[in-house]
């Protein structure tokens, strides 16, 4: 199954940029703004006025522990 995540706000340790994700087999295959659904099978997401946090953590996770 392949997966695409669009209008998202993706939010790294250096930069936030609006883009695009293209996941093909559980691996990321392109990042850039206006992907497009090309894939077979490609579930679509639509991310607007959402961040995506690459290994987001649990809110409850005790960190200082």
């Amino acid at each position: 199954m392949n997966l695409l995540i669009k209008n998202g706000t993706i939010v790294n340790a250096d930069k936030s940029t609006m883009a695009d994700i293209l996941m093909v087999d559980g691996k990321i295959s392109e990042i850039k703004p206006s992907l497009s659904a090309h894939y077979k099978e490609t579930v679509v997401i639509d991310a607007k006025d959402r961040y995506i946090i690459p290994g987001g953590i649990d809110p409850h996770v005790h960190l200082h522990l």
